[in-house]
């Protein structure tokens, strides 16, 4: 595997020169699979697994996405972006934030505007009866609503798995006829007992 990987870093550093990369990372090829692997594995914080490594928090974060499509294409994965597998009937889909250190470059990009703090967000799909993240897609820009990184990367969805969100995701019926949404109590009124369930 680091075979593999390394000769698809080596092929990547001839195209683009040092003088077009800025500056080079610390750590080997080795360390920075090791690192991937880590998060794929354990799921921990960026700011945690940096400190294993002796890294920052955004270089940790920039790592892993720079070695994740690497290792995705070294493995052979199939399409990512399609989801129907049979034993899966419901799924909810959901956004999870991490924050992240404060980026030298397009803060604004990941500028969380209501907490006043910089992130980033990742779109979970889970299955609702097996309480199993059956997909997930770490989007890199943290001001994007859940709905918008929905819409720009959809999830091919087997039209018999039922999709479930949040107010979040406040369209996604035009998307998906079998997804789903709560109600909103109107001003002055009630839900009824259907649109509570």
């Amino acid at each position: 595997m680091l075979v593999k990987v390394q000769n698809r870093v080596d092929q990547y550093l001839r195209e683009n020169p040092l003088s077009k990369r800025g500056i080079e990372a610390e750590l080997s090829v080795a360390n920075q699979l090791l690192l991937t692997f880590e998060y794929l594995r354990q799921y921990p914080t960026f700011l945690s697994l940096g400190f294993s490594y002796g890294i920052s928090e955004s270089d940790c974060h920039k790592i892993f996405h720079k070695m994740r499509p690497i290792l995705a294409d070294v493995i052979g994965l199939k399409n990512p972006e399609k989801l129907k597998y049979a034993h899966v009937k419901t799924v909810v889909v959901d956004i999870t934030v991490q924050p992240i250190e404060r980026p030298k470059k397009n803060q604004e990009v990941y500028h969380n505007g209501s907490k006043k703090t910089h992130i980033i967000k990742s779109q979970l799909i889970i299955s609702q009866k097996n309480k199993t993240i059956e997909h997930c897609r770490v989007e890199l820009e943290g001001r994007k609503s859940d709905i918008r990184i929905f819409q720009e990367r959809p999830l091919k969805i087997h039209r018999k798995i039922r999709a479930k969100g949040d107010l979040g995701y406040v369209g996604i019926q035009k998307m998906y006829a079998r997804s789903q949404i709560p109600h909103t109590k109107p001003k002055n009124g009630k839900l009824t007992i259907r649109q509570k369930g």
